[in-house]
């Protein structure tokens, strides 16, 4: 069963989703200690737990992840709360984009066989492809030949 509910902690509040709202509470209890950096355990540890409060919003026993979080994502959009700091999920355009950007981070070893730059994760396997042995073999023959 999913459950998309609403954690009103004094004046703010915050949008989730959960299976088990039982679980997903004492989690949230739990985590006041753990987490402060983010704003709903700061303004919980603030108020206290004894000023949490938690209201169901939808309640379904047919949706599946995605549609749970889109859901979310659309009480979120709505109600606009002050203590979500993430969306619930991401669209299509910025996923990609998401991706690109970690991407670009990544330490990266450039390879002359393929003229392209190949993460550190994949440049090890990359060594062991049948097109860069070729082209090792190749390069070996080369020098032998006395080519530079």
């Amino acid at each position: 069963m999913i459950t998309i509910y609403c954690l009103k902690v004094g004046q703010s509040r915050y949008i989730g989703s959960t299976k088990n709202l039982y679980n997903r509470m004492a989690l949230h209890k739990s985590q006041c200690s753990n987490f402060t950096k983010r704003k709903v355990y700061k303004k919980i540890k603030e108020e206290g737990w004894a000023k949490v409060e938690c209201q169901p919003l939808f309640i379904s026993n047919n949706l599946d992840f995605t549609q749970a979080l889109q859901l979310e994502q659309l009480y979120i959009n709505q109600m606009k709360p002050d203590l979500n700091e993430r969306r619930a999920i991401r669209e299509e355009a910025t996923k990609k984009e998401y991706k690109a950007n970690v991407y670009k981070r990544l330490p990266k070893h450039y390879c002359e066989c393929c003229n392209k730059y190949i993460s550190k994760y994949n440049y090890q396997q990359h060594l062991l492809t049948k097109k860069y042995q070729k082209w090792r073999k190749e390069q070996d023959t080369h020098a032998q030949d006395g080519y530079p």
